[in-house]
């Protein structure tokens, strides 16, 4: 049992909603993960935290933000929780959940450096709310309790993991509430709460941050059903558990009974330069409706220019139907007239999330501006509840607005509806003549030729945004030596400096790419943590030394080949399926996070060991010219189509599970025997400079090209490969060989030299 320490209990509640689940996200089924998730591992955890008083809850709210932006930025930010048990300590047994609707409204979270505390009533609501936010919460979830959590079958047992799974490796994060004290074990590294035990009033706050399906069942003190479990971060300092972490079990009541709720979406604080709306609830919870509704709020015009980017809209229910609108230029009047349909989707999620225009909406008024969102029901719901504020206590400014029936506007009286209205300036900034923004000349003329211009014109910061791919290779005498002014394309998608005297680049303005092209550089450095968008990297022939690709998660292809890298971090790249590296300095290469991956060219390195038995999509396999490579395991590799592996130490190779082999090379390796009879698809076979006395190939009638030359066989029948159209068995000790049956070998496509006293039979014609 845990002993009661000081500052080590707090009683919270995580329940701002009590809808019942209406299905599991697809896509979090869908996805495969890795067999295990830890962020300890990989470098991108922050500090555990030490609470002070009952507010576990503040804490494990504040350690789950810096978990989602600490794997989407690798910037690590020491949050307050302090603060947050300040500013909500009327409501002292409080939830994460109001941490995230404070911090929605850019209430919080602030840096624990920049906050100090003398305990309760030491800061009025006044001060705590006008201290700046060190971070941007833009956006949470909540994972809806399971009604039937005492009768859940396996399945919905395992669909609840891969919900969860799915919210920590996409976001990092996962707050749980639950019994402090139920089933640890003495020794406070793990817990499993039974189904009837879970009726007890949860006390306490974690945020789940990682799991390992291969956790024994054993290691719990009341032992479930099945191996696995979360890793969770405590709130109680280091000295407790294993460092402040501790093991839940995948089947722990607490994890299907209470809501969970993570952070979707944290972003650096000057990510927009206003915010117009309410995201925090004060007062009332909920207004239900039987069909769509349609709301809005009408909000004062700002004094300087604006432009509308983003809109967050708040949901209690899964799968709602969404429309956004937005007048730039007044007040509702009659139906929609005069707003303008800006973003249409579904909210798969309950929840928080700001949607981002495709095209910023300039604010024409001087006066007012409004915008509207409608609802719509979803189909297997009788009524559907919008998150709302109403009447809160305090409150004098009410911006509610509705539409009846008859398409006409309602002010309502008492409600405010939680949504937000992000904007930037829409000042135009004029960034200088073309030439001296891009000073390399290829790249000016670039600019200024997709926007009309001369490279002496001026240029806006208007018209850099609309700048989405720049094209530039050596090849066609285009080269780029400077990269200076890219910083100022915040919508590159798309960029190729190929083959050119580009020796730094830096992109981590251009958080919209997602094709890479540097091949041929003298780049050394690529510092890739602020481009998650990307997908496509090429760097072939460069430089590089190192490269940071941990936050591209949506990374799909990565090609490296010829540079001068001695290790790279592939762990946070599940999505990876093409992967080329070969002619580095790579000593070591860790692929079991990347399950998608399809091909991989790892030749010419120094490897001493590969291991893809994690890889079962496998089609593509080139580790030749690894000196130290003595062992691959191809067990699990059922796909694979090309292996080369030649000039390493492997001198017994295992391919009786590659029944779709086509392409094998195993030159130079000093092999005295090998089995390919379960290789019926074989085409191409590379084995010269070994150590073969006999070899069957009864069973690979499709052989079209045969290299087995530099043995020391003394016997080959042919007899049934029928395709060869191209055979090298030189300085070998056969005597006699039958290529009567080999009617596609022609003359001078077989090679038969230095075998001393050769009989040959050839082709018939």
């Amino acid at each position: 049992m845990i002993s009661k320490k000081k500052n080590k209990w707090c009683v919270g509640v995580l329940a701002v909603f009590s809808f019942c689940s209406f299905g599991l996200s697809k896509q979090a089924i869908a996805e495969s993960y890795p067999a295990a998730f830890d962020p300890r591992q990989m470098g991108t955890v922050t500090p555990v935290k030490q609470q002070v008083g009952n507010f576990c809850w503040a804490y494990a709210a504040v350690t789950a933000t810096e978990q989602n932006y600490v794997n989407k930025t690798g910037i690590q930010a020491d949050l307050s929780g302090d603060y947050y048990a300040r500013l909500l300590e009327e409501n002292g047994y409080s939830g994460a959940d109001m941490v995230f609707e404070r911090a929605m409204g850019w209430q919080g979270p602030v840096l624990e450096k920049d906050f100090s505390s003398d305990g309760p009533g030491s800061h009025s609501k006044e001060e705590l709310e006008k201290v700046p936010a060190a971070v941007h919460v833009q956006g949470f979830t909540t994972l809806p309790a399971l009604t039937n959590f005492q009768t859940n079958t396996a399945d919905e047992i395992t669909n609840r993991i891969n919900k969860i799974k799915s919210a920590i490796y996409n976001h990092g994060n996962v707050t749980s509430s639950r019994n402090g004290l139920q089933s640890y074990r003495t020794d406070h590294d793990s817990q499993n709460v039974l189904v009837q035990n879970a009726v007890d009033y949860p006390d306490h706050v974690v945020t789940i941050v990682g799991w390992d399906d291969s956790f024994s069942k054993n290691k719990f003190t009341y032992k479930p059903a099945r191996d696995g479990a979360f890793i969770a971060k405590n709130t109680w300092g280091t000295n407790w558990g294993q460092k402040g972490y501790y093991y839940i079990s995948y089947e722990d009541a607490y994890l299907r009974n209470q809501e969970l709720y993570f952070v979707n979406s944290v972003e650096s604080p000057d990510n927009y330069k206003a915010k117009y709306g309410e995201g925090v609830i004060n007062g009332g919870r909920r207004i239900e409706t039987k069909s769509s509704k349609t709301f809005g709020h009408v909000f004062d015009a700002p004094k300087e220019a604006e432009k509308i980017d983003a809109i967050s809209i708040r949901t209690a229910v899964e799968n709602v139907p969404y429309e956004i609108y937005v007048n730039p230029n007044g007040v509702p009047t009659k139906g929609l007239e005069g707003f303008t349909k800006v973003a249409v989707g579904t909210k798969a999620d309950i929840g928080a999330a700001t949607i981002k225009l495709e095209q910023s909406i300039p604010i024409t008024s001087k006066e007012k501006f409004s915008v509207v969102i409608k609802l719509t029901k979803p189909s297997n719901l009788d009524k559907m509840p919008i998150p709302a504020e109403l009447g809160a206590i305090g409150r004098e400014i009410f911006r509610g607005h509705s539409l009846d029936e008859n398409n006409n506007w309602k002010k309502e009286s008492d409600t405010n509806y939680l949504f937000n209205v992000y904007t930037n300036s829409n000042e135009p900034v004029n960034l200088g003549r073309i030439k001296d923004v891009f000073p390399a000349p290829n790249f000016a003329a670039e600019i200024a030729k997709q926007l009309g211009k001369s490279i002496h014109d001026s240029l806006t910061q208007e018209e850099a945004d609309k700048i989405k791919s720049i094209v530039l290779s050596g090849y066609h005498n285009q080269e780029v030596d400077n990269a200076q002014g890219i910083e100022y394309l915040s919508n590159l998608e798309y960029l190729q400096f190929q083959d050119g005297k580009l020796s730094t680049l830096d992109l981590s303005k251009n958080k919209k790419l997602n094709w890479l092209e540097v091949s041929g550089s003298l780049i050394t450095t690529l510092d890739l943590k602020n481009n998650p968008e990307l997908r496509w990297i090429d760097a072939t022939g460069s430089k590089l030394t190192s490269i940071d690709i941990t936050n591209c998660t949506k990374l799909e292809s990565l090609q490296l080949g010829t540079n001068k890298l001695k290790t790279i971090d592939l762990s946070r790249n599940p999505k990876l399926s093409f992967l080329s590296i070969y002619r580095n300095q790579l000593e070591s290469i860790d692929v079991s996070k990347n399950p998608e991956l399809n091909h991989l060219y790892l030749g010419l390195n120094e490897l001493a060991a590969i291991d893809v038995t994690k890889n079962p999509k496998l089609y593509y396999l080139r580790v030749d010219s690894n000196s130290k490579i003595a062992k691959i395991d191809l067990s699990n590799n059922p796909s694979l189509l090309e292996l080369g592996a030649g000039k390493t130490s492997v001198r017994n190779i295992d391919t009786s599970k590659l029944p779709n082999l086509k392409y094998l090379e195993l030159v130079g390796n000093q092999l005295k025997e090998i089995d390919i009879t379960k290789n019926p698809k074989l085409e191409n076979l590379y084995i010269s400079k070994n150590q073969l006395t006999a070899i069957n190939l009864k069973n690979n009638p499709a052989i079209r090209f045969l290299s087995i030359g530099e043995n020391q066989l003394k016997a080959l029948d042919l007899s049934v490969n029928l395709q060869l159209i191209s055979l090298d068995v030189r300085n070998n000790q056969l005597s006699v060989l039958d290529l009567s049956k080999n009617l596609k070998l022609k003359e001078g496509t077989y090679q038969t030299d230095n075998n001393p006293g050769i009989k040959v039979t050839p082709p018939k014609v």
